[in-house]
């Protein structure tokens, strides 16, 4: 059996924003098992900050009368790790007042948060939301949604939902604003992506696992060749037990900060290189690792 589980939201929307709030709702408040509690087992890896619990946690509390407070703080502890899924939910927090005050401000910065590193519902979710400006900032709408539509597949329930909403903006646009947003969309892709930061202990070590995996695939775009590293070193540091605290805190971290984003990029490459073999064949390789 399962059930919903998130409450309605009391906020007051716009009537056009009402199918839209609809979509996101089913893909926030995600179904889990009729019953399911929030276990010590659950709460103790998320004390242990690990993101995923920290999220799983969260959205436990909002299916809880007066959680929502508990369940916001949470979801922050795992969006401020970085985690895109965190983040993308904070945005929804904030939008949707769940345990914290509405604050337009807040929901389009962790949406921006989430959508500059690829989180599909969140760059729809950032559309939507300039969509429904008081001003109606369409053209930044349509980019976004654009940028969400080339990254997941397109027979999937998300697609379609995506599509809808990209037709609404449009009908807002003439024929050269829309060339100009799916111009912006291009060039947002087109930024050299950036696997490691600086001054970053974690991405330091990584850098070792980076240039082992493409070794000998130096040609390959550089979004490739960051997917290739972040799986790799997740699946490296997954099978590895830490030997004392200091390097089982390190595998702690890198674990948090590489694997929960290296589906999602696979995904997203997928599609964005759909029309070329090469790169599909060696996407293939990583669903089978």
């Amino acid at each position: 059996m399962i059930t919903n589980t998130c409450r309605k939201s009391e906020t007051p929307r716009r009537p056009r924003a009402i199918w839209f709030a609809a979509l996101f709702a089913i893909a926030v408040c995600f179904a889990l098992p009729a019953g399911a509690q929030t276990d010590e087992a659950l709460r103790a890896r998320a004390e242990q900050d690990d993101v995923k619990a920290q999220v799983e946690l969260g959205r436990m509390y909002f299916d809880q009368a007066h959680g929502d407070e508990e369940g916001a703080k949470w979801i922050r502890k795992a969006a401020e790790q970085g985690y895109a899924e965190a983040q993308f939910v904070l945005g929804w927090v904030y939008a949707e007042a769940r345990g914290v005050k509405y604050d337009h401000v807040e929901a389009i910065r962790w949406y921006r948060k989430a959508a500059e590193q690829g989180h599909a519902m969140a760059q729809s979710a950032l559309a939507r939301k300039y969509a429904n400006d008081r001003d109606g900032n369409y053209l930044t709408a349509y980019m976004w949604i654009m940028l969400a539509l080339n990254g997941v597949a397109p027979d999937t329930r998300d697609y379609s939902w995506f599509v809808q909403i990209r037709d609404d903006i449009a009908s807002h646009l003439t024929p050269s604003e829309i060339a100009e947003a799916e111009r912006l969309a291009d060039a947002f892709q087109a930024q050299p992506e950036i696997c490691f930061a600086e001054n970053n202990p974690v991405d330091a070590q990584f850098q070792f696992y980076f240039g082992m995996e493409i070794s000998g695939f130096e040609q390959y775009p550089q979004d490739m060749k960051c997917f290739m590293a972040y799986a790799a070193a997740c699946e490296h540091l997954a099978g590895e037990e830490g030997y004392d605290e200091e390097r089982r805190q390190y595998l702690h971290d890198a674990l948090n900060q590489y694997c929960p984003a290296a589906e999602t990029r696979q995904i997203a490459l997928k599609k964005k290189y759909e029309h070329n073999e090469e790169m599909q064949r060696v996407l293939s390789v990583y669903d089978r690792r």
